[in-house]
């Protein structure tokens, strides 16, 4: 079948994401991808974000077709070797004081338990959050994210205590700086004092964002926070 046939089988039985797809892939190699047709492209998404070490990589997929002849699942009440194992090596990879992972499904679901964590450790419950941000489809993760204008239209009440406040963004600045004098900072510590209590559980912020436009956050020295509209930190 051709890539149009699929394409009309997938809508009339998929929901459909705002992105709907545009080509039926069929395999994949490294950075290479083939659809239905036979056509040949260049993974510059690697499979969202997600394929570190390409598509069909000879050592991962033998790992997984490995597991896969001993369990599949296992649940949250019981461990395996090999998840010990990994859990170990991340410890030894990690920077003090981080040596416990907890494992996730999706980085949806790793945001929302990052942030129950931290309502759990301060007892608040505010979060701020960049504008142009994408953090998840559930719940907190989806109200914390703005990564397009009105992607929440129709979708009702969001996570009550969400802040937004400026996004370091030079190319774009919507303060027209020219040369970051920290307007946008200023800007936004005003924000945080007049729309939340000044005290969020949590700050969450991608150091590059994606969805929003591949916008890094740029590299500066220690920001020193004061709590007020005074405080000074480069943009």
């Amino acid at each position: 079948m051709s890539s149009s046939q699929w394409l009309k089988r997938d809508r009339e039985v998929v929901a459909q994401s705002p992105y709907a797809p545009p080509l039926v892939l069929e395999r994949g190699r490294g950075c290479e991808l083939w659809d239905v047709d036979g056509r040949r492209f260049l993974d510059f998404e690697a499979g969202q974000f997600c394929m570190n070490t390409g598509h069909s990589h000879p050592s991962v997929t033998e790992a997984i077709s490995r597991q896969a002849t001993v369990l599949m699942q296992i649940g949250n009440r019981f461990t395996t070797p090999a998840r010990i194992q990994l859990a170990e090596r991340l410890a030894a990879l990690a920077p003090d004081p981080l040596g416990v992972t907890f494992f996730c499904s999706t980085g949806s679901e790793a945001n929302e338990t990052a942030l129950r964590i931290a309502k759990l450790v301060t007892g608040r419950f505010e979060v701020v959050a960049l504008a142009r941000g994408y953090h998840g489809r559930t719940a907190s993760a989806y109200g914390l994210s703005s990564a397009t204008r009105r992607m929440r239209r129709g979708a009702g009440p969001q996570m009550p205590g969400i802040v937004h406040i400026d996004t370091p963004y030079a190319y774009r600045c919507p303060f027209a700086c020219g040369t970051c004098d920290q307007r946008c900072w200023r800007h936004s510590v005003e924000m945080i004092d007049r729309a939340s209590s000044g005290e969020p559980a949590a700050v969450i912020v991608e150091f590059i964002q994606g969805a929003g436009g591949i916008i890094p956050v740029r590299p500066t020295g220690p920001a020193r926070f004061a709590g007020s509209a005074t405080s000074e930190a480069p943009c």
